[in-house]
């Protein structure tokens, strides 16, 4: 309620006038030709603008709901934002960020009278009472006649040229200040799009019209009037007429025929499971779940009443009618729908980088003398400002590193080795509100490497595909009954045993599987896990390809966004088989091997993977339960899960290699692009140097540190607050590789430079304090709470022992300034280190050139 919008800040973040050339220089003339815009905000929503999913949402949102707040961008959008003023800003703050405007949330066990009593004193005796009447969202004006959109939107990286099309129905549904309803259309928007029993999965998914659903697709509750939207990407033009012809004839038939009773209850199993589940963010779930509602007028204790909402909507479907009345009302007898149509296009980021190319000769045309020296003194106004220190203890509250306990949480663990099943079975004892949560690592190191890039696609495969027992949407109906769904993911992970006394660190690739049930449906969980692993069928093609389809959708649509993740993977991929397996998995090599169309040689290659980890593969279990459960749960999984026990062709280790970081001869160059549809930059350079510096060496807890201190001090003032970047920072792994990196990022050789920078800057003694050194350590102490059942995850995972935490929570403590300086100048300033450095990029075309030494690369079809 108190900030400063200090208005050098808001040039900072928000949006300025800047100047390349010398900031010291007076020459106007100068200026004007390196005149640019500058703002972290304005970088971060230029990022932002090439992502097709948010544009598409974007574009849809501002057209079902015009005249309200909803139709803008909120996070800013890059045409607009130069028009921002700093006194528009502090005026907008003045009337929404009041207490009158605001809903006050706490959770957890402290007073409650003295936490009222802060709040009071601290905020609301400031204030007097406004009115905010005008500040409510208005409903939006009811349309006649259903509105088309056509438009084009970004291009998706690697679509094929010929299915460039996204089309999608939008319908204005409830007033989200009825909780029940809000909850029956959530209901709704499951039953007729979730899974493959559900009839648009069907009709859309199923017969591979597109690559997946459209963005936005299902019903939102986040406006004060909720949407339901429709729709399929990655069409051809010729199928959008096809497409909305058949979410009509769906919808009717849905109504026709009625909506399965046991569906239903099958969702609301999923309510009661959700309901049950505690994280430790549950609190903050909590307020999360109810503030739309809360701010919209709706109750609080009746959004907070799931069992009578559930206990109502029981007797309402027991009625007849009831979810098909709301689809009468809300989506076949509803003119506020948009049909927005969306076409991928190759040059939309270069029309708007020409209409900032445009902005900005207008304003070299309009600019006063006077006004362009006033941009060189907030050129010098704000270096001045960015370099002044700021004394964060005088502005906030601040924890100190004396406040951290010295002992770490213990979880008591108990590791069976049952002699008739043959594998490992970790169980924790908690309080899980009667769930029971499962998980299973199988071991992957020794899979044949012409069979590894195609674990993701096996993991996504082998439970939504026809077993031996049930057709996939049978089975499908089995896991919404029984469990909250089954979570089966590749692994790249590190994992520490204990040799001689020693930790000894390890890589591990293998799959994750993970569920959660209800403890009188844990017998039933187990029978379909067994069914999936041992009976799972891959030849029905036409579903393979559908699972393809949308792996292939999700890696494309994430490229953008999460480019700087892509970028890390990239850059790391050729420092060992270990990296190059997890680019393979979950960086954009990925897409090659999804668009395999030879689906006999797909199929043939999942079944081999198949018969490994049933016969082959080491595996662990672990089970999180309440003690009582346990003791019948064990025996339980050791007998359904009989037919995957150990065998003699069981490795009795998976972990094929001890873990060496080193430098692969072979693989990608050293600078690699790859172009995105992007307005800004997406960084990573990586640092592959033999040494301590791993997990369990003696230099990883110094190297730790002194990369916290080298993104919060050096990084992000260089990077994002002079920089303009939306974000910036140095990492060292577990593995030991050192990673300087830098995201939504409008600079190239400036940040480069920076990062090369790095440990001159730290070893200028002068420019580290303790206090630096304290707050490093804070943030490598402080761990987030777990729910009860995680608890011991990290042992399961990662063979972390209560011993071995204990000791790297003393490590991080123990650590001091003179630590930080040997490990950074043994790491960071040899310089055979730089040389051996791997470089990785994505960003907008044109950002660098191969005369630099880059190797250019484009994420296309069909690579």
């Amino acid at each position: 309620f108190f900030p400063n919008l200090n208005r050098l800040d808001f040039l900072q973040e928000g949006h300025r006038l800047s100047v390349q050339a010398d900031p010291t220089s007076t020459d106007a003339q100068l200026a004007l030709a390196a005149l640019e815009i500058k703002g972290v905000v304005y970088n971060e929503m230029k990022g932002v603008t090439g992502d097709f999913s948010d544009f598409f949402t974007r574009m849809m949102q501002q057209h079902l709901y015009p005249t309200t707040t909803y139709e803008h961008n909120s996070g800013g959008d890059p045409e607009a934002i130069p028009n921002l003023t700093w006194e528009q800003l502090k005026e907008f703050h003045r009337v929404h960020y009041h207490p009158s405007n605001s809903r006050f949330f706490t959770y957890g066990d402290l007073p409650m009278e003295n936490t009222l009593k802060v709040i009071n004193e601290q905020v609301l005796t400031h204030f007097d009472k406004i009115d905010v009447s005008h500040l409510v969202v208005n409903d939006v004006p009811k349309r006649k006649e259903p509105v088309s959109i056509t438009m084009k939107g970004p291009a998706i990286p690697g679509m094929n040229p010929e299915k460039s099309f996204t089309v999608a129905r939008a319908l204005l549904a409830n007033n989200i200040n009825d909780p029940f309803e809000t909850f029956a259309m959530s209901l709704l928007g499951s039953i007729l799009l979730s899974g493959p029993q559900s009839p648009f999965h069907k009709v859309l998914i199923q017969p591979n019209i597109g690559s997946g659903y459209a963005p936005m697709t299902g019903y939102s509750a986040q406006t004060r009037e909720g949407s339901f939207v429709i729709g399929l990407q990655a069409i051809a033009e010729k199928d959008i007429p096809l497409v909305l012809g058949t979410i009509e004839e769906t919808l009717r038939k849905v109504v026709a025929e009625g909506v399965p009773r046991e569906r239903v209850e099958s969702l609301l199993h999923q309510s009661e499971i959700a309901v049950k589940h505690v994280t430790g963010s549950f609190g903050i779930n909590i307020f999360s779940s109810v503030t739309e509602g809360w701010i919209h007028g709706a109750s609080l204790p009746q959004l907070l009443s799931w069992t009578p909402m559930i206990a109502r909507l029981r007797e309402e479907v027991a009625k007849g009618g009831f979810f098909e009345g709301l689809i009468e009302k809300y989506l076949l007898n509803n003119t506020n729908s948009v049909t927005l149509t969306m076409r991928s296009s190759d040059d939309f980021m270069e029309r708007l980088a020409a209409k900032e190319k445009e902005f900005l000769r207008k304003k070299k045309e309009e600019l006063s003398l006077d006004q362009i020296k006033a941009i060189i003194s907030d050129c010098q106004a704000l270096e001045a400002h960015q370099s002044k220190h700021i004394d964060v203890d005088a502005i906030l509250p601040t924890i100190k590193i004396t406040d951290v306990p010295r002992e770490i949480e213990k979880v008591p663990l108990t590791i069976h080795k049952s002699k008739t099943f043959g594998h490992s079975i970790q169980t924790a004892a908690q309080p899980t509100n009667q769930l029971s949560y499962f998980s299973m690592m199988i071991t992957l190191n020794k899979l044949p490497a012409r069979l590894l890039p195609y674990v993701p696609l096996f993991c996504t495969a082998v439970a939504k595909m026809t077993t031996k027992k049930n057709h996939f949407e049978q089975l499908d109906k089995l896991i919404e009954s029984n469990t909250s769904d089954i979570s089966v993911s590749p692994q790249t992970n590190t994992f520490v045993k204990q040799v001689k006394d020693q930790s000894v660190l390890y890589y591990e690739e293998g799959i994750l599987l993970k569920t959660t049930a209800l403890d009188y449906k844990t017998s039933n969980m187990f029978e379909i896990i067994e069914e999936i692993l041992t009976g799972t069928l891959f030849d029905d093609h036409q579903r393979l390809q559908s699972l393809m389809l949308q792996l292939t959708n999700d890696v494309q649509e994430e490229i953008v966004y999460s480019a700087n993740r892509y970028a890390s993977l990239v850059a790391k991929s050729n420092l060992s088989s270990h990296f190059k397996t997890k680019e393979t998995w979950f960086g954009v090599s990925q897409l090659q091997y999804l668009q395999n169309k030879d689906l006999n040689d797909v199929s043939a290659k999942l079944k081999e993977i198949g018969e490994y980890v049933l016969s082959t593969a080491p595996k662990r279990f672990s089970l999180n339960a309440e003690q009582s459960k346990l003791e019948t749960c064990v025996p339980e999984l050791e007998q359904k899960l009989s037919s995957i026990r150990k065998t003699s062709a069981a490795s009795s280790s998976g972990h094929k290699e001890k873990l060496v970081v080193k430098r692969s001869t072979s693989g990608l160059p050293k600078k690699v692009f790859y172009g995105i549809p992007s307005g800004v930059n997406f960084i990573s350079k990586v640092i592959a140097k033999e040494g301590d510096q791993t997990l369990v060496g003696a230099d990883f807890a110094p190297l730790a540190l002194a990369s916290r201190v080298i993104s919060a001090n050096f990084l992000h003032k260089e990077i994002r607050e002079k920089g303009g970047a939306y974000g910036s920072g140095m990492s060292v792994g577990q593995d030991g590789v050192l990673e300087f990196y830098s995201y939504r990022d409008p600079n190239v050789s400036q940040t480069l430079s920076t990062f090369d920078r790095a440990a001159e800057w730290f070893l200028s003694r002068d420019n580290v304090s303790q206090r630096d050194v304290d707050e490093a350590k804070l943030n490598l102490l402080t761990v987030q709470p777990s729910g009860p059942g995680s608890k011991g995850r990290s042992h399961f995972v990662h063979g972390f022992t209560d011993s071995f935490r204990q000791s790297y929570h003393d490590r991080i403590f123990s650590v001091t300034h003179e630590d930080m300086e040997r490990v950074v100048e043994k790491y960071l300033m040899d310089a055979s280190a730089n040389e051996k450095a791997s470089v990785a990029m994505f960003g907008g075309s044109g950002a660098v050139k191969a005369k630099d030494g880059w190797k250019i690369k484009t994420i296309s079809f069909d690579q």
